[in-house]
């Protein structure tokens, strides 16, 4: 009996998964068109204060995430293995980048906590009001993202490969040395590792601080009751005119009339006195953390051939969800689901 070489099987696996997910994504897509219909937002807005840290936490938590792990390979390596890697090397590279970038987000963690005191809530692991639901929903709406944008991240990326012979590192390593434990170590990478360090640094820690940026600064001013000497501060958060606290899904415009509610936070941490993220509108100050972040997020993946084109349309919705929910689980969900199903098709692509 004829077997299918691996080409056409692995056009079948791209067609099979694309039908299964714009089937899947047929209900997502009524509910979205549905709520932009009505001009409604897609999702409840959860409100918060801006994070604390600033351009130099960012950028050199960029650094650490981008150096660290080539300094570790190339130290515990060397270059000649690098030139001239087998199977063996290729799984042994791959594992220490992969603990390396744990190990660099996690000193990126630390660094934001030292240096800026900030929360749980700041981090996107904590609420600060319940508006948007639990832990469970945040995993439902990482699905429900995943549902509806998953055929237009590999609809767009399929209809570009032609265009470029260049291929995602991982893929290109996989093909050259396929093992299984090799496709153990992609696994975990891309599927485990890589969404947690890139959604904190790119969603968490970069358009936090770029929503910080873009948002407008109001004065704190002390309560009355306080003595003219108190070096007590207050954080100023602004609630935009049309918005209602008791219907997170209320869409007001950004700039309007507000009322500015005084919050005492600890002394020494004035720049608190920033407003909140207003809930989602089609404004520069919200728009402009989404697109810039997307931006960065694309041109981080130049070298993958166009793989940056869907890329950014990815962190477009990443960006979304993170600026409605301030939740780090929801774009986590969706960039795992992704990353599961391309190492699936990688997987079968290679014939094992």
């Amino acid at each position: 009996m004829h077997q299918p070489d691996p080409t056409s099987r692995e056009v079948l696996a791209n067609f099979l998964v694309l039908g299964l997910l714009l089937f899947g994504s047929i209900p997502a897509w009524i509910y979205i068109l549905r709520r932009l219909s009505q001009r409604l937002p897609l999702l409840a807005f959860e409100p918060r204060q801006v994070v604390p840290w600033r351009w130099p936490q960012v950028v050199l938590g960029f650094l650490l995430c981008a150096l660290l792990p080539l300094a570790v390979i190339l130290l515990s390596m060397g270059q000649g293995a690098l030139r001239e890697m087998d199977a063996g090397a290729s799984q042994q590279v791959l594992a220490i980048n992969t603990v390396a970038s744990a190990a660099a987000a996690a000193a990126v963690l630390l660094l934001i906590l030292l240096t800026s005191r900030a929360t749980a809530v700041d981090l996107g692991v904590a609420r600060s009001s319940g508006l948007a639901g639990s832990r469970m929903s945040d995993v439902r709406t990482g699905f429900v993202a995943f549902v509806a944008i998953a055929p237009v991240v590999y609809g767009v990326k399929w209809l570009v490969a032609p265009f470029s012979d260049q291929s995602h590192p991982l893929e290109v390593m996989l093909r050259q040395n396929p093992s299984t434990g090799l496709l153990i170590w992609v696994s975990i990478a891309a599927i485990l590792v890589a969404p947690i360090v890139e959604e904190f640094l790119f969603r968490i820690v970069l358009q936090g601080w770029l929503e910080r940026c873009f948002m407008p600064r109001v004065a704190a001013t002390p309560t009355a009751e306080a003595a003219p000497d108190s070096t007590d501060l207050y954080a100023v958060s602004v609630s935009p005119a049309g918005f209602d606290p008791a219907n997170p899904y209320s869409s007001p415009e950004y700039f309007g009339s507000a009322q500015v509610v005084a919050q005492p936070v600890e002394a020494g941490n004035a720049d608190s006195s920033l407003s909140s993220p207003a809930p989602f509108t089609w404004s520069l100050q919200t728009a402009m953390p989404i697109a810039i972040s997307s931006l960065i997020f694309a041109a981080m993946h130049i070298g993958h051939g166009l793989d940056p084109i869907p890329l950014f349309l990815l962190a477009l919705v990443l960006g979304y969800l993170y600026q409605r929910t301030h939740q780090l689980l929801p774009s986590v969900i969706v960039h795992m689901s992704l990353n599961a199903v391309s190492v699936g098709l990688l997987w079968l692509s290679v014939g094992h």
